[in-house]
């Protein structure tokens, strides 16, 4: 799988992982919901050092039956968005195809952040994407609600709380298992630091996402903000609700690798709904 790693602070992810929700105050809410149940990792907001804000919501194009194409960027240094396509919403709902509606871009410079090459890039990755995405969502054809999956409008993902958790044990055991494919030369006996509920299926599976870290992997005698000696690895997982997995197709790697610091990375789509597939992902599709 082919994936883009840009490094981030930790703390972005220890602040999104607490106890604390941040909820959406906007005037997108019903994209902002149909953005946080249609990409797995996405958060909700925007943390910037010490200040959290509203991802970025922009209208790009809507058809004759609702549908509506949309740009979301939840990424702090601006350079990983999605290009996501609403099916339609009314006063409580959304309503959207699932798997096939957002596609992941991420920006790249040769040196700093520029504005001008940012948006040159956004705009030849939407003329890119945009005809591939609109047939996978059928625009500009009648609507079909049995083919949507459909969530109540809400501020913040629900079922991104410790109730959903699994125990530490099996998390190590996880990552463990990955662990032993490597060569590394001194892993960790317990690599686990957090977790997170991505999605829930219509028969209570859910796809998790497990990150752990090998420290001073390399017997090196440096510190473990070294990169010679920081070993960061992101599993998602598909498991039942007691965390029991195919060990032979229910792990993804999303990211394994040397690293100081924590990683963002983008995916194929077409590979989560494979991966979906082969583990027997059930939709809940909306009856109307």
């Amino acid at each position: 799988m082919k994936k883009i790693v840009v490094v981030l602070l930790m703390t972005l992810f220890l602040v999104s992982l607490s106890g604390c929700k941040y909820y959406y105050k906007g005037k997108y809410i019903e994209l902002f919901t149909c953005a946080m149940y249609s990409i797995p990792d996405a958060k909700g907001m925007m943390w910037l050092g010490e200040v959290v804000r509203d991802p970025v919501i922009e209208v790009l194009e809507q058809d004759d039956y609702g549908r509506t194409l949309f740009y979301y960027c939840e990424d702090y240094n601006k350079r990983i968005y999605a290009l996501v396509i609403c099916q339609t919403y009314n006063e409580t709902s959304v309503y959207f195809y699932p798997d096939v509606n957002y596609v992941l871009n991420y920006l790249k410079f040769d040196g700093e952040y520029n504005n001008k090459i940012a948006e040159k890039q956004r705009e030849t990755f939407y003329l890119e994407k945009r005809e591939k995405l609109k047939e996978d969502n059928d625009w500009n054809e009648p609507m079909e609600l049995s083919k949507c999956l459909s969530y109540t409008i809400a501020s913040n993902k629900d079922y991104q709380g410790e109730k959903n958790y699994i125990s530490k044990e099996l998390c190590n055991e996880m990552l463990n298992d990955y662990s032993e494919t490597l060569d590394l030369a001194n892993p960790d006996a317990t690599p686990f630091t957090w977790q997170r509920v991505l999605q829930e299926d219509a028969e209570g599976k859910f796809l998790r996402e497990i990150h752990g870290h090998h420290y001073n992997y390399d017997k090196s005698n440096g510190t473990v903000f070294n990169n010679n000696t920081y070993y960061e690895i992101t599993l998602w997982v598909i498991t039942d609700e007691n965390g029991v997995y195919d060990k032979n197709h229910g792990m993804l790697v999303m990211v394994s690798e040397p690293k100081n610091g924590s990683s963002k990375y983008i995916y194929d789509t077409d590979e989560i709904r494979e991966f979906k597939r082969i583990n027997n992902w059930k939709y809940d599709y909306y009856k109307p």
